[in-house]
């Protein structure tokens, strides 16, 4: 799935759910695999998973599966995040399970600024960092997806769960 190749909608069908992804205008394939990804890795965690909705915050997540009063349970940032949006929503909600979803670039320099802003964040929630290949978005397909293991491509965990 290349740049050109990819369709402006895109739907899976992963462990019995339908996920309808769209790509925007200004999104990159890669943003558009990495949502596809992060979704089928955390979905068997977090059933109630959305993609791309509104919680009410300066932020939207790429996805997000919700608690009560509409707080994140969890929530996931795909491709590119800048020091200062990693900050803030790891200091909104200290005690949330964070993931970072790459699929190209270091994972290395990467995880050094997330971890140093969890500890500036008082973060003490779980955050994942996951690395995925970048030839995976030949292979994205509802099956593929259905199967795909969550510790397989972790490449970075600290905190504690809730």
């Amino acid at each position: 799935m290349d740049e050109i190749s990819l369709r402006r909608k895109v739907s899976f069908r992963i462990r019995g759910k339908r996920i309808v992804l769209i790509k925007k205008s200004y999104e990159s394939a890669d943003h558009v695999a990495a949502k596809a990804l992060c979704y089928a890795a955390y979905l068997p965690l977090y059933p109630g998973l959305k993609v791309e909705i509104k919680i009410g915050q300066r932020y939207k997540p790429d996805l997000v599966a919700l608690g009560e009063g509409m707080k994140p349970l969890f929530w996931a940032e795909c491709g590119a995040v800048g020091k200062q949006k990693i900050y803030k929503i790891l200091h909104k909600f200290p005690r949330t399970h964070f993931s970072f979803v790459k699929i190209t670039g270091d994972v290395g320099q990467f995880k050094d600024l997330v971890v140093q802003q969890k500890e500036k964040a008082c973060h003490t929630g779980l955050l994942d960092i996951l690395r995925f290949p970048e030839d995976i978005k030949e292979r994205l397909s509802s099956e593929f997806l259905s199967g795909l293991k969550l510790k397989k491509y972790l490449a970075f965990r600290s905190g504690t769960p809730r």
